[in-house]
């Protein structure tokens, strides 16, 4: 990896994972040299079959120090916990690491390995009780396999992917089957239609018990045209036969079940100065009350936000204070109006300033200093993308200048 070393110790024996107990994982890094530029740490697991099932990416120490504040030869801790989706089948993956610029696909290549990752050891995942999802739906297929619930976002951007969860129940041991996935318009027009295996064919229905319900998860493309659109799910045969359902209780047979509808729309686009966080929230404005600090001191800042849409989470605001190497020298991790007023009872559409007051740190050096500003969902320290105006993520916080610290 270049400039930078993973003191790892060999993973001895597979290790044992559920998806309700997460595995706390601490990595060693080592610079060797110094590093130029700050990487994102991305974690994986991957299937004997190659499939990317699970990853996430994120600052080393969770932010607070940055691989470019990195001192040669030190060694720095790095704690992580691997949360492995529900929708992930029981089995063997290959846990891996890489280091990567933030939000492209340029890793630091792993030293006579010529790969961007390396694998750590293999972990291997066990069934966990699964939850059911949003919506309830009691379909039962040829009386041996039932639909019991699902879930998908609404609304959509059009011409995105949206990710529908469908938690199923085997009555008895049965066949394998393929999905069949329908979109159709106010018109009752089947727009589109798209067959699926479910778990990209790696875990076949033929192999699930009939002790507990399955989690799966599908992507479903949204149409380029704005609407709305009902969700259908129907089940084929391996050769193609559609599967009968009843939809409901003593319900007539057909071909396919209604999963309720998602609003295909627009999504407001983040004017110049401002910045937009994963479609969910604005940025408008952001106003320092002092351009100069004594270490030690606090840093008054008012920003302005709008809520995009409905939020069903309640996300923590992060403020940091960077010097020049970009390593943290002070910050406040809030929910707005001192912590009355979470993300998810913002209206849709509400403007709204606040003002908050980060203090630096004693030791913090002379300088010029950056503020950092972003939002993260507590349950994961998952942090929300900044989207640039074709809704790409390009970031995951924005960066304010005009702040120096001073000595007394």
């Amino acid at each position: 990896m270049g400039e930078l070393f993973p003191k790892k110790r060999e993973l001895a024996d597979t290790l044992a994972v559920r998806h309700d107990q997460p595995m706390g994982l601490t990595l060693f890094w080592q610079a060797i040299t110094p590093v130029p530029a700050n990487y994102h740490v991305r974690l994986r697991l991957v299937s004997a079959g190659g499939r990317l099932w699970w990853e996430m990416a994120g600052h080393p120490v969770n932010g607070l120090y940055p691989t470019a504040a990195w001192k040669p030869p030190e060694i720095i801790p790095d704690y992580h916990e691997v949360t492995p989706d529900a929708g992930i089948p029981p089995g063997d993956y290959y846990l891996q690491v890489g280091l990567f610029t933030p939000f492209t696909e340029q890793g630091l290549p792993v030293a006579d390995a010529g790969e961007d990752y390396l694998t750590l050891g293999t972990v291997h995942l066990e069934a966990a009780p699964t939850k059911s999802a949003a919506h309830l739906r009691r379909a039962h297929f040829d009386n041996n396999l039932l639909l019991l619930s699902y879930d998908h976002p609404t609304p959509a951007r059009p011409g995105s992917e949206i990710e529908l969860t469908l938690v199923w129940q085997r009555l008895c041991p049965g066949p394998d089957f393929s999905l069949m996935l329908e979109l159709v318009d106010e018109q009752g027009q089947t727009v589109s239609e798209q067959q699926a295996s479910p778990f990209h064919g790696e875990y076949p229905p033929s192999r699930w018990p009939t002790d507990r319900p399955i989690l799966d998860r599908q992507t479903l493309a949204m149409p380029e045209t704005t609407g709305t659109y009902q969700v259908r799910v129907g089940l084929r045969t391996p050769t193609g036969e559609p599967i009968p359902v009843r939809c409901g209780w003593l319900a007539p047979a057909t071909r396919a079940c209604n999963l309720g509808h998602i609003h295909v729309q627009d999504f407001p686009v983040a004017a110049e100065g401002t910045a937009n966080f994963d479609g969910q929230i604005l940025l408008l404005k952001a106003e320092l009350g002092r351009q100069q600090l004594y270490a030690g001191e606090t840093l008054p800042i008012t920003l302005t936000w709008q809520g995009q849409r409905k939020i069903s989470e309640d996300c923590t605001l992060f403020i940091h204070l960077l010097d020049e190497q970009g390593q943290l020298r002070g910050q406040i991790d809030v929910w707005p109006r001192d912590g009355t007023y979470p993300t998810s009872l913002w209206a849709e559409g509400e403007t709204f300033s606040d003002t908050y007051t980060v203090p630096s740190n004693p030791d913090a050096p002379p300088g010029i200093y950056q503020v950092e500003i972003g939002w993260y969902l507590l349950r994961s320290m998952q942090r929300l993308p900044v989207l640039d105006a074709s809704g790409q993520a390009i970031d995951d916080k924005i960066l304010i200048p005009g702040l120096e610290i001073t000595s007394r």
